[in-house]
């Protein structure tokens, strides 16, 4: 995957974790538990969840990507990976 293309992913999928952000956080506004979720909101707070995970997943790979050819004040980022 080119540079450009792996950072444009990056903000599509920031965008969609902001959206599944907030939903999480309107979802989960009044509860303490996970006993105070319906069976349709705890479904839904997963998926978010899900997505989250996702994303956390997309950011590792474009880390390693834009690692191979990035420098830190003269240090291969390959090498804090």
């Amino acid at each position: 995957m080119r540079k450009l293309e792996a950072i444009l992913g990056f903000l599509r999928y920031m965008q969609q974790a902001q959206k599944v952000a907030v939903k999480m956080a309107f979802l989960s506004a009044s509860k303490l538990r996970r006993e105070d979720f319906s069976d349709q909101e705890w479904g839904e707070f997963i998926d978010c969840y899900q997505q989250l995970i996702a994303l956390d997943y997309f950011l590792s790979s474009l880390k390693r990507q834009l690692a191979d050819w990035c420098t830190v004040d003269g240090v291969n980022s390959k090498d804090f990976l």
